[in-house]
């Protein structure tokens, strides 16, 4: 949290305004930090990599957004409860809009 200069130092600090440009620009930051995420704790894989090759093999398959739910589902089972990989069909899709 960045706080204005003329209240550091003060005994109450008041929050800087942050414009919608820095705003975007952290969203871009978290959202490239979650590309590069652990898959799970202690995983080699990144999500970004999961999220990717998932989006290459529906295109490739032309899988109907119920397959591709069935395949997230079953995917996750695969995985530790710790993991960070959407499981639903439209957090999938929220992933890539996202980027």
């Amino acid at each position: 949290m960045s706080h204005s200069p003329e209240h550091v130092g003060s005994d109450t600090l008041a929050p800087a305004k942050v414009s919608d440009e820095e705003r975007k620009q952290n969203e871009a930051a978290d959202d490239s930090d979650s590309n590069k995420k652990p898959l799970y704790p202690g995983a080699t894989v990144a999500v970004g990599t999961i999220m990717f090759l998932l989006a290459l093999f529906t295109i490739k398959h032309n899988l109907l957004g119920k397959v591709i739910g069935n395949l997230l589902s079953l995917t996750t089972l695969a995985l530790p409860s710790s993991h960070s990989l959407p499981n639903t069909v439209s957090k999938f899709k929220n992933y890539f809009k996202k980027l």
